[in-house]
């Protein structure tokens, strides 16, 4: 039988009635999923525990003076699959040897999602033949960056679609007030001659990327950057706020020339205004994020191996 829950909250009772009662033959956590009671009672219950995508970093827990209990945490998981030799090595360093590096599954898991080939006739309506800006998981800080670019080089032809992290009525409202384009939202556009749209449904902004000239990401202006690899998959190129330094994907991206960070208006506007206009240069970082999320691909595979291995 499947089932999809929520892990009860982390208390040791909680973790000893809920393991109990499910009975796992293997418990996975994902990159930074340390559930610490869980992992003290899998272990109690004899259940294999492995660790995938995970990454390790030294503002972590583990590594604090006030770490031992959470270092001894870590001693529960049977085996680590990690996405960097940095977490590797951080691991080594506390005397935890059972780990591979094979990357970060969310590469296959972007690769699984552009193969279901998903078209969006409405979409492709309003696009026509212009280019387009995809403003994926917005906040307010991209939102008023675009609007910004919008009214400096809004007489420019291409299009917009955004998908904010939040569907909010009044922030669409507000945008759109101030926007000097005129704006729809995809529930309540019939045809009109708007060149901003709004994705009011969760759900499909993974696929809508397809159709991106240039994605901007949200959430590099705030605690964390949101996935690049849904737009770069597409060979879309991204443009990102400066906090991202914390996530090995978007320093790879960066690395491999498919993604851009901005710290404001000016930067912001100029990699826009580079991306749409110069065909070439569009072309030439199209093919490098593409490139980047193929090379990277397979992580899935070696940690299905190890699985199999473990449950036979």
């Amino acid at each position: 039988m499947d089932l999809v829950t929520y892990l009860p909250l982390d208390t040791a009772s909680n973790a000893r009635r809920f393991i109990k009662l499910l009975k796992p033959e293997l418990a996975i956590f994902i990159k930074y999923e340390f559930w610490f009671n869980h992992l003290a009672e899998l272990k109690n219950q004899n259940v294999r525990t492995i660790l995938m995508s995970g990454r390790i970093h030294k503002g972590q827990q583990f590594f604090k003076p006030w770490g031992k209990f959470f270092r001894k945490g870590l001693e529960t998981f049977n085996y680590f699959y990690l996405q960097d030799q940095k977490s590797a090595s951080l691991l080594k360093g506390i005397g935890i040897s059972r780990l591979a590096v094979n990357g970060d599954s969310r590469f296959d898991r972007v690769k699984a999602i552009k193969e279901q080939n998903k078209t969006f006739p409405k979409f492709e309506t309003f696009i026509g033949t212009d280019k387009v800006i995809i403003l994926g998981s917005s906040w307010p800080a991209e939102e008023k960056l675009l609007n910004g670019f919008i009214k400096e080089h809004g007489d420019l032809r291409f299009k917009v679609i955004i998908a904010p992290h939040e569907i909010d009525p009044k922030r669409i409202a507000q945008f759109s007030a101030d926007c000097q384009l005129e704006c729809s939202r995809m529930s309540q556009w019939k045809g009109e001659t708007a060149r901003v749209m709004f994705v009011d449904s969760i759900g499909m902004l993974a696929q809508i990327y397809r159709y991106g000239t240039v994605a901007v990401v949200g959430g590099g202006f705030g605690a964390g950057i949101h996935n690049l690899l849904e737009p770069a998959v597409w060979g879309v190129p991204v443009i990102m706020g400066p906090k991202y330094e914390q996530f090995q994907e978007a320093l790879g991206l960066v690395a491999a020339g498919g993604a851009f960070p901005v710290e404001g208006q000016k930067d912001f506007n100029a990699k826009i205004l580079s991306l749409l206009e110069d065909n070439q240069k569009q072309k030439e970082t199209s093919s490098l994020a593409e490139l980047y999320c193929i090379e990277n691909q397979g992580a899935t595979e070696i940690v299905m191996k190890g699985i199999r291995s473990m449950i036979r």
